[in-house]
């Protein structure tokens, strides 16, 4: 364990370690508000929304809730869930003319606000660039950055420098003030693969940089993001590479059901 530790800081001291975020640091900076969490906070509170407005039964929602509370959920009951929270948006903003979509993401992933902001200090204070799969900006909020989305970042002209990357905090999946930049449900997962270039981009990153997961659950096994890790974990067969996932000491196991998840193994785990 110390010589990991001691392999990451000289990555970080040389500039050559990539951090990426997941919920579970925006549910620990916001107190555990439901919101912060993806698969289970958000999409539940999408569901309750449908629910009451008539557009999912009660036998559906019950349906969702046991599906979370099972040791057997994967990822893709969780994209089921997406889609038809975004089914019934539509048809709520085609009744009333109003993005329900949008106006939903601000009024739960933008209403977050950071009650303990040690953590996201802490991880500021590494000085590595950042990734994230969260949509909030308490990132921004806490380390004065900006906002940067995965549409911008491979489309538009901009520095993608690693020194220049240390001024934003890269949204890969997408920032809520930005609902087309998004990705949230089996759509928006199909509509990755058609841009070659942004995932060629973010390979690079990947191919080249040490990199730290903090604050990961069950969206490691996200297709699109694990794809990229197997595809890293390819490059040189099933030998040890420089990946690390950093979880509390009382982390209990993840359940892999339904997973190809044999490129974990070249993930280390550090408590």
């Amino acid at each position: 364990m110390d010589d990991e530790i001691k392999k990451i800081k000289m990555a970080m001291a040389s500039n050559n370690a990539v951090i990426f975020v997941g919920t579970g640091i925006s549910t620990y900076t916001t107190d555990n508000e439901q919101e912060a969490s993806f698969c289970k906070g958000l999409l539940k509170n999408g569901l309750e929304k449908c629910h009451r407005a008539g557009r999912i039964t009660d036998n559906a929602i019950e349906h969702f809730n046991k599906k979370f509370q099972s040791n057997e959920v994967t990822f893709d009951d969780y994209l089921d869930a997406a889609d038809q929270i975004m089914s019934c948006f539509k048809k709520e903003s085609d009744a009333t003319k109003i993005d329900v979509y949008k106006t939903w993401l601000i009024e739960t992933v933008g209403k977050l606000s950071p009650t303990k902001p040690e953590l996201i200090k802490a991880i500021g204070e590494l000085e590595c660039s950042i990734l994230t799969t969260n949509y909030d900006s308490l990132l921004e909020d806490i380390l004065n950055k900006k906002p940067l989305t995965w549409h911008k970042y491979f489309t538009d002209d901009i520095n993608g420098s690693f020194e220049n990357m240390k001024n934003y905090i890269l949204h890969i999946h997408g920032y809520y003030e930005e609902p087309d930049s998004v990705i949230f449900n089996k759509d928006h997962y199909n509509r990755i693969p058609q841009s070659e270039f942004a995932e060629s981009k973010l390979k690079t990153l990947m191919e080249t940089k040490t990199l730290l997961f903090i604050g990961y659950g069950a969206e490691i096994f996200d297709p699109h993001f694990s794809n990229l890790l197997k595809w890293k974990c390819s490059l040189t067969g099933h030998n040890l590479l420089p990946i690390h996932k950093f979880v509390k000491s009382n982390k209990k196991k993840l359940s892999y059901q339904d997973s190809d998840v044999s490129f974990l193994e070249n993930i280390k785990t550090i408590q």
